[in-house]
């Protein structure tokens, strides 16, 4: 592109089409709301990767070629968009008109909960488009997969009622997911970004989702999804709070992960005054504490200098020009802004201790030791994630380069501590353990009876006593379709079989037997209590794990540890994570 006394020229005649809609919004005084040209320039004036969108000039502008864009929605769309409502905000009009301006096709369904009528708030061009509401308050994942089940494009998007989404939103996505990128995570721009107080607000929560972030910097959220991936997958926790996507990505492997692409972007709509913005901050802080806890337990001026440390470089690194000039002005309210969001923290931190109890762990991590000694290894690991509602179980054999040992000797060589620690290093926040005695175990057991599905024969050999090694005598043991009732000693054997009769056993397969058992037994009301009886059977470390402990439910979600793969390490075959 060519610049010459105020005006350009294009080289590229199938680009025209689209900078003679930039001149327009430019002649109208829609700057900000410049098209980007198809060979990946814009037009003049512009930034690359900056794309602010005024409200009122989005709305202005949107509402002369809503109908026009219209016409295209006769072709079958390759996108589909959900559009996610809390109580029908007046905002939500300009969510959708944002789509129905798209230079593209798009499916579109509007997910409202919690009351209001979302048809009444959109405009009168959206009243062809699927709207689906219910009273009751769905968590942003149950609404997600609403609007999932309710369409059939190939590709997913979503778009929360407070986003405008960017002319180039929907066709810039498209454009990746054909060069084969399964998940595609977007940028968010100040919405009015001649508002000091818009500006603080967005660098206090979103200076990671800026599109001139650094690409290592970056947090990929806002994401659409191939759909495949929802069948590979599964669909989102429809019980979280916060972090649902957070949570989805975890279960993918990283091929399929979202990639960074600025220039998908949309604008979030800030708070414009101090008010607005002292308030937004405190209510972002305490419903972080509460549903996404961390362990930084220094003071509030120590967290609020900490946070605004990292926001200030790296929001001057985002931004260019007019732009950064706001930025830097805005910095004494974004640290005003760091230190309400650490007040808010506290309130929540208060509320959890006086709903938990003074000194609860929020992460904690549960062991079995396989026989009666407190020096003897651990034969069952599991970490309760109660922020995520999440149990995951750790295979014995799990190798830990710093202890040179499989992790199931951490607590024979050092206790709880020790484990605890190694269980950090591979990436679990754990605050708190529970160690208990094969004893202890047995115990609360003895007269249970519980019922588990079985999805296959399996037959496996058993040691001719539990404690013992299964080379000095075995048994054969077999379960058998649709289900067992497991009691006394069958029901040890489940919990405990790998070694299979026809084909190799895995401790893999075991950890899945024994979610199985688990999941059953919170089903069937337990009393876990009894597990704890007796003191003698049983040590702590850190903090308090009961309180996280109470909180499972048979609806939470159950996994193993992975991806692993097999290895031979200093003579032993252990796992590594892969």
């Amino acid at each position: 592109m060519d610049q010459a006394s105020g005006g350009y020229r294009h080289r590229h005649r199938k680009c025209r089409g689209f900078l003679v809609r930039t001149r327009y919004a430019q002649r109208r005084g829609y700057r900000d709301l410049q098209e980007p040209c198809r060979c990946g320039g814009t037009g003049p004036g512009s930034s690359v990767g900056a794309f602010p969108i005024r409200p009122v000039a989005a709305a202005r502008y949107l509402g002369k070629v809503v109908a026009w864009k219209s016409r295209l929605s006769e072709a079958s769309p390759e996108l589909a968009v959900v559009v996610l409502s809390v109580g029908a905000p007046v905002e939500l009009k300009t969510a959708v008109d944002s789509l129905l301006a798209q230079p593209i096709p798009i499916e579109i369904v509007v997910v409202n909960s919690g009351g209001g009528d979302p048809r009444s708030v959109l405009s009168s061009e959206a009243s062809g488009i699927s709207v689906i509401s219910t009273p009751q308050l769905l968590w942003p994942g149950a609404a997600r997969n609403v609007g999932i089940r309710s369409t059939r494009a190939p590709w997913v998007a979503f778009l929360a009622s407070d986003l405008v989404a960017s002319p180039g939103w929907a066709a810039n996505r498209l454009l990746l997911h054909k060069k084969g990128r399964n998940s595609v995570a977007s940028a968010l721009v100040n919405s009015h970004p001649r508002n000091l107080y818009a500006w603080a607000s967005h660098l206090s929560v979103l200076v990671r989702r800026m599109p001139g972030v650094p690409k290592r910097k970056a947090l990929r959220y806002g994401a659409s999804y191939a759909r495949t991936l929802f069948e590979k997958y599964g669909g989102f926790r429809e019980d979280l709070r916060v972090g649902e996507d957070t949570e989805f990505h975890r279960r993918m492997k990283r091929a399929d992960r979202p990639v960074w692409a600025p220039s998908v972007q949309a604008s979030h709509l800030n708070p414009t005054s101090f008010r607005q913005m002292i308030q937004d901050q405190l209510a972002r802080g305490k419903r972080a504490a509460i549903h996404w806890p961390a362990l930084d337990e220094s003071s509030l001026l120590r967290r609020g200098f900490s946070r605004f440390m990292l926001i200030a470089p790296l929001s001057f690194r985002s931004v260019r020009g007019l732009d950064r000039l706001f930025v830097v002005a805005s910095w004494p309210l974004v640290l005003a802004c760091t230190f309400a969001y650490e007040r808010g923290v506290d309130r929540g931190k208060r509320e959890l201790a006086r709903a938990d109890g003074a000194g609860a762990a929020r992460v904690t991590v549960v062991a079995i030791l396989d026989r009666d000694d407190w020096h003897a290894n651990t034969d069952i690991m599991v970490v309760v994630d109660p922020t995520y509602r999440h149990l995951t179980w750790i295979p014995r054999d799990l190798w830990v380069p710093s202890l040179n040992d499989r992790i199931n000797a951490a607590f024979a060589t050092g206790g709880g501590d020790l484990l605890l620690k190694a269980v950090r290093e591979l990436g679990f926040r754990a605050e708190s353990l529970l160690c208990v005695r094969r004893a202890a175990t047995e115990a609360a057991l003895e007269a249970v009876s519980v019922t588990v599905p079985v999805s296959e024969p399996l037959d496996f050999w058993y040691p001719l006593h539990p404690t013992r090694p299964i080379e000095e005598g075995r048994k054969a043991i077999s379960f058998r379709p649709p289900e067992e009732l497991l009691s006394g000693e069958r029901l040890h054997q489940w919990m405990g079989a790998r070694s299979m009769i026809n084909r190799s056993g895995s401790d893999l397969l075991r950890l899945d037997r024994q979610q199985l058992l688990l999941r059953a037994l919170l089903a069937a009301d337990f009393d876990f209590q009894r597990v704890l009886r007796d003191p003698s059977l049983y040590r702590t470390s850190g903090k308090n794990p009961l309180a996280a402990l109470s909180r499972v439910r048979p609806d939470w979600y159950f996994s193993t540890l992975g991806p692993l793969k097999d290895a031979t390490t200093d003579g032993k075959a252990v796992l590594v994570k892969g």
